[in-house]
């Protein structure tokens, strides 16, 4: 495991009549796509926020461990056995979510007032094309357009502070870390002699040279200040 995924290492007594001492830690990790189809297509995912803990903690402490890891001699047994437990644990007490199959997989993100915004700028937007001249669908169409920029811009302003105040580390990475990654990268260059340009080392030396080129050397004159 890399170590600098670990948020939190400490050590804990005993776990039932074994000698060896728990190890309790938290790592970062990707999440897992918890999202299931039924027949008419619609997804369902676990609404985490919304889950019983204190009943599930209840539900796991009626379990009797001992009894349940002497049935099971083998180490897959066991992690089987544990598993199951689990798993039931998450589907009596964690609840599920249906999200409505959609053509653009961001759009379910967005509430539904955003998304009415975005219905009626695209309206407008189909009887501009019909009518360019019409001075009144543009300026609703500006207006509308408008206000579904501040309103897509205000989510995403209220889901940050979301983000920060709820004090999770892992998924305070995770949003930096998707927005620290580059996913458009850099097009095919053509050199000076009209040749397309596609490897890495290739397009990054063709970028260093002219860059260099543009630089200009320092006559070490200084400003009077």
């Amino acid at each position: 495991m890399d170590l600098q995924r670990l948020e939190e290492l400490s050590t804990l007594s005993t776990f039932s009549t074994s000698d060896h001492s728990q190890v309790c830690f938290k790592v970062f990790v990707e999440q897992l796509n918890n999202e299931k189809q039924d027949s008419s297509g619609d997804s369902y995912f676990r609404c985490w926020n919304a889950a019983d803990y204190d009943n599930m903690s209840v539900y796991l402490f009626t379990i009797d461990w001992d009894k349940l890891f002497s049935y099971n001699l083998t180490v897959d047994s066991m992690w089987s056995a544990f598993s199951n437990v689990l798993y039931t644990a998450i589907d009596l007490f964690v609840p599920t979510r249906a999200i409505k199959k959609v053509r653009n997989p961001r759009a379910r993100y967005y509430p539904a007032t955003v998304k009415t915004a975005a219905a009626r700028k695209k309206c407008l937007w189909r009887e501009l094309r019909a009518k360019p001249d019409c001075f009144v669908t543009k300026s609703a169409y500006k207006m509308a357009a408008a206000k579904h920029r501040l309103m897509v811009r205000n989510y995403e302003i209220n889901k940050e502070r979301n983000l920060i105040s709820s004090n999770n580390t892992g998924q305070f990475f995770n949003f930096v870390n998707r927005k620290l990654s580059s996913k458009s990268g850099i097009s095919a260059l053509r050199n000076s002699a009209g040749k397309l340009v596609t490897g890495d080392k290739q397009r990054a030396d063709m970028l260093n040279t002219y860059l260099s080129s543009e630089c200009k050397n320092d006559n070490g004159d200084l400003p009077n200040i």
